[in-house]
């Protein structure tokens, strides 16, 4: 009998439940997804789980830069939004600035000078608060300047600080997982020391429509190595690489998404990762998702109705890499599903990570009608592996293996009361 086992045993449960007790799991909920045509992923604040996450990014406002401030055009929407803390009044609210909605003019426009972002973060800070919002996040994807984006995120960290509501105002940050030209030390050192509470990377889309001409996983945990892959091309480098650039573990956040990358086989004899796929003169061609209608993307419960219910699927589970990938005939689609998410969301409790982020709320099979195994099956999974490791330390273990194992398994029948491929010109 081990003397001190019982006492290690007890340590580690502790340590492990104060990670996943502060592990933050945010999610983004996309503002215009309320007026898509089909019921089957029209989503609207009426279908948000308040219990699902502990932070909530309503995407995404808009900068009015005459008066440079928030622009309060969505003003009954941000209202009708912040109303779902009283389901849940431990849930935190945040909007998010950006995206494809502003790929920087606003931002450039109110951070050209300290006085213009001096005013537009005190103005800011004034319309949060009125709102009822906990916090704002910039997910400025598109920079072209380093010295506007740091003179922008010092002035609303200032007028945060200054700020006498309680409690204090959160300030995030959106970064792409990949090198790009804000990926250097001294700017990640201050704007992790100085200005932010918590950076988003942004470890998805890994598989681009100009330099893939491979299958390839859209996000893998652990890196491929070679020749025809890219190391950089995934979470676990991407956390690596930005930690020694100075970000904090205790201030990262991981980001999965629902939305699988859909790819074309040009063989249909060769479905292994790395396969050729079919181009054309821009790159990848890619299709389109039947009811979401997302460009060379298919979304979670898109992909339970549309390919594991065909019975010429094939589902694979790479164990090296902890991805998944589904072939249906020249259909090579790499996606997460509970088990990757289970695999990223372990890892990232294991390494101290301070949370990870879902994009998109929409994008989990919200009603449960898709995938029929209940709703928000991919973030209810993250509830579940945070329980499952408050009650057992054994669970921690997930670590690289030193080969590809991979579990191929046929897709099950059509669910009962699944769609016709038909009604949605889809043709496997």
């Amino acid at each position: 009998m081990c003397p001190v086992c019982g006492g290690y045993v007890a340590l580690m449960t502790m340590l492990i439940s104060d990670h996943t007790e502060g592990f933050l799991r945010v999610c983004y909920y996309l503002n215009w997804t309320a007026q898509r045509a089909s019921p089957f992923s029209r989503f609207d604040t009426s279908d948000i789980d308040t219990a699902l996450c502990t932070h909530l990014v309503y995407a995404f406002g808009e900068i009015d830069t005459s008066q440079k401030t928030l622009s309060i055009s969505s003003n009954t929407n941000y209202r009708r939004f912040n109303e779902l803390k009283t389901k849940n009044p431990e849930l935190k609210t945040l909007l998010s600035l950006g995206g494809d909605t502003d790929r920087g003019e606003g931002f450039l426009n109110v951070s050209q000078t300290d006085t213009s972002a001096d005013t537009f973060a005190t103005n800011t800070v004034g319309i949060l608060r009125i709102l009822g919002f906990d916090g704002l996040d910039i997910y400025w994807i598109y920079k072209t300047t380093s010295e506007n984006y740091l003179r922008l995120l010092r002035s609303i960290r200032r007028a945060f600080d200054v700020d006498p509501g309680s409690p204090r105002l959160l300030l995030t940050i959106n970064i792409l997982a990949l090198r790009n030209e804000l990926a250097e030390a001294p700017i990640i050192q201050e704007i992790s020391k100085e200005y932010i509470d918590y950076a988003i990377l942004m470890t998805f889309d890994f598989v681009s429509s100009v330099n893939d001409q491979l299958t390839h996983y859209d996000s893998p945990l652990y890196a491929i190595e070679g020749a025809n892959f890219n190391k950089e091309h995934s979470t676990e480098w991407a956390v690596s690489f930005y930690r020694s650039l100075g970000l904090p573990l205790n201030k990262t956040i991981i980001a999965v998404r629902g939305a699988g990358k859909w790819q074309v086989l040009q063989d249909t004899s060769l479905t292994d990762l790395g396969s050729p796929t079919k181009t054309e003169p821009y790159g990848t061609f890619f299709k389109v998702s039947p009811v979401y209608m997302l460009p060379g993307a298919i979304v979670y419960p898109e992909i339970c109705r549309f390919m594991l219910s065909n019975v010429s699927t094939a589902r694979v589970f790479d164990e090296k890499h902890k991805a998944v990938y589904l072939v249906s005939g020249e259909n090579w689609i790499s996606y997460e599903d509970t088990d990757t998410i289970r695999e990223k969301i372990t890892w990232a409790i294991k390494n101290g990570l301070a949370g990870f982020m879902f994009w998109s709320l929409d994008q989990d099979d919200f009603s449960g009608t898709g995938c029929e195994q209940g709703r928000y099956p991919l973030l209810s999974t993250v509830k579940k592996v945070m329980e499952a490791l408050d009650s057992s330390p054994d669970n921690l273990d997930t670590t690289s293996t030193d080969s590809v194992k991979t579990t191929q398994t046929t897709a099950p029948t059509k669910p009962p009361g699944a769609l016709t491929t038909g009604q949605f010109s889809f043709v496997l």
